[in-house]
């Protein structure tokens, strides 16, 4: 049984939400190494967060922070990009 809180699984379940289909493959395979307890149909995989172990969580919630954490950077690297090729295409 998990100790996370229901507060910290729909936390992780809103930003989960934002991921896409291949980080969510990722954490499919983060869940299937720690439970068999999970159904799947057409419309995608069902887990019950609570046959996740707390390990578990764990490893999804640092998959997740690096995922947003990725995003930021790559953000970040696309606009530095704009401003130097606005910079180049000024002269």
């Amino acid at each position: 049984m998990s100790t996370v809180t229901r507060q910290k699984k729909e936390k992780l379940k809103v930003l989960l939400d934002q991921l896409s289909p291949y980080e969510h493959e990722q954490i499919f395979l983060l869940i299937k190494k720690d439970t068999s307890d999970f159904t799947s149909s057409e419309s995608g995989i069902f887990v019950s967060a609570d046959s996740i172990s707390d390990e578990c969580f764990r490893k999804i919630d640092e998959y997740t922070a690096f995922c947003f954490e990725q995003k930021k950077m790559i953000h970040e690297g696309e606009v530095k990009r704009e401003e130097y090729s606005k910079l180049v295409n000024k002269n």
